[in-house]
């Protein structure tokens, strides 16, 4: 009997054993795996960092281009534009030194005073002054098409022609002035009603001073006149027709 006894806790401490030794075994594989997947974790983590990484220095590098591109244009453009500032500059200076002085206004006209600000370098609106050999003065104020270079352009052709038409062809009534004025603004941009073509021109108004008589008369292209005589002030409406072409004649 004791020799069974013996036999038998031998045996219970034999499975007792070899169930701890199975515990062990199963919580080491457990370990093992979990490791394992920390690992398989880890590396994944580090594969996802470094593609983001690469990502990320791609988008970079792609960034870098694309500001030395920018930065490149951006030079080429500043470049452009003061080209092209310079240039509208230097037609600034044309256009004042065809526009009279302040001062010269003044010694036709001395209680006067001019009021010119050009909304870009150069001005579509111009004003015009000739003194007469009779003591009349004959003053004009014109609002061409457009403004900044295509208006300064007209401004230049309009004080052109009416340096022509009044200096040289001797033109001197207000009315025969704006006539002529409107034929050569016309023929000199070849306006004649087409699709496509030209259609700037101007509005005028042009006064005739006597300074000896007092008298005044005026011609009016599309611009109305304010006079302010004996604490009125009179509007004036001129006609509707402007400087270039128009379908009505």
């Amino acid at each position: 009997f004791n020799q069974k006894k013996t036999n038998y806790l031998h045996e219970q401490r034999d499975k007792e054993e070899k169930l701890r030794i199975e515990k062990i075994k199963t919580r080491n594989e457990a370990e093992k795996f979990q490791q394992r997947i920390i690992i398989y974790a880890s590396i994944a983590g580090l594969l996802l960092t470094f593609v983001f990484l690469y990502f990320i220095y791609k988008r970079y590098k792609l960034s870098l281009r694309q500001q030395q591109i920018i930065q490149a244009q951006k030079k080429i453009v500043e470049v452009k534009n003061k080209e092209i500032t310079d240039s509208i500059n230097y037609a600034k200076r044309i256009q004042e030194a065809m526009l009279m002085s302040v001062q010269e206004f003044r010694a036709f006209l001395p209680a006067s005073f001019v009021l010119f600000k050009p909304k870009d370098i150069v001005s579509g609106d111009f004003y015009w002054v000739s003194s007469l050999s009779n003591g009349e003065v004959l003053v004009a104020l014109g609002d061409c098409t457009g403004h900044g270079v295509p208006g300064g352009f007209m401004s230049v052709l309009g004080i052109n022609l009416l340096n022509e038409i009044v200096n040289e062809r001797k033109v001197l009534e207000p009315d025969e002035i704006l006539n002529l004025l409107r034929t050569r603004v016309i023929s000199s941009l070849k306006q004649d009603g087409a699709e496509g073509n030209s259609r700037d021109g101007m509005d005028i108004l042009l006064c005739k001073i006597d300074l000896n008589k007092k008298h005044f008369s005026y011609s009016s292209a599309n611009r109305s006149l304010y006079v302010y005589l004996q604490g009125k002030l009179q509007r004036l409406a001129g006609n509707r027709m402007p400087i270039g072409y128009y379908e009505n004649d």
